[in-house]
């Protein structure tokens, strides 16, 4: 199966274009549907649940926002949150690293979830593989 992403207002342009040159990933970038910053996280919610794109988002306070989760829901999209305040090329060399593992992970759950993916390298280093964690639906613990 061939998976589809849309990237967020908050990772610009060119980690969608280092994805896209690095693994031909099929990247939907949010300057490329919506020319003003100002369109609801609501809006580009739904076109990704109607287009069947899984989103990447590096905004670490939209699973805090009740609103974007309920969107979240409703039209049951899936999301890879990238987490770490480093700068769109090492996001980008994290998520390429790590694709294969987002992909089996994604592939083997049903939407709507969040992924997070924890992009801790250091700058001028080659960066194997990153941390992931679902964090949305919670895991229900043992008991």
């Amino acid at each position: 199966m061939k998976l589809k992403f849309f990237t967020d207002r908050d990772l610009a342009e060119r980690f969608p274009q280092k994805l896209k040159n690095a693994r031909k990933i099929k990247v939907v970038s949010y300057k490329d549907k919506y020319s003003s910053n100002i369109v609801e996280d609501s809006e580009w919610l739904q076109y990704a649940g109607k287009n069947h794109l899984i989103v990447i988002s590096h905004d670490s306070r939209i699973r805090y926002h009740l609103n974007e989760i309920q969107a979240l829901k409703h039209f049951n999209v899936g999301m890879v949150l990238l987490v770490g305040a480093r700068n769109h090329e090492l996001l980008a060399d994290c998520f390429i690293a790590t694709f294969n593992k987002i992909k089996k992970w994604i592939l083997s759950h049903e939407k709507p979830y969040i992924l997070k993916v924890y992009c801790n390298q250091k700058s001028g280093k080659k960066i194997k593989s990153c941390r992931i964690e679902q964090f949305f639906p919670p895991q229900k613990k043992p008991v």
